[in-house]
């Protein structure tokens, strides 16, 4: 369940954002849940989160 939780936590922060990172969202949503539980911590999916945020942003700027 709490994987679920995760999943659509996650979805719904990413609704009205371009269709493929709504969708994206799920998948991520999944394995970030999957990580959280297997390392029972948040920790690791934060900084992974956070890790792709910041290569987004450079790809984006940077092309």
């Amino acid at each position: 369940n709490a994987i679920l939780i995760e999943t659509i936590s996650s979805c719904l922060i990413h609704i009205g954002k371009p269709p493929g990172e709504t969708i994206g969202s799920i998948i991520v949503g999944v394995i970030f849940g999957l990580i959280a539980l297997r390392t029972k911590s948040i920790w690791y999916v934060f900084i992974l989160h956070a890790v792709i945020g910041v290569l987004t942003d450079i790809f984006i700027i940077f092309g």
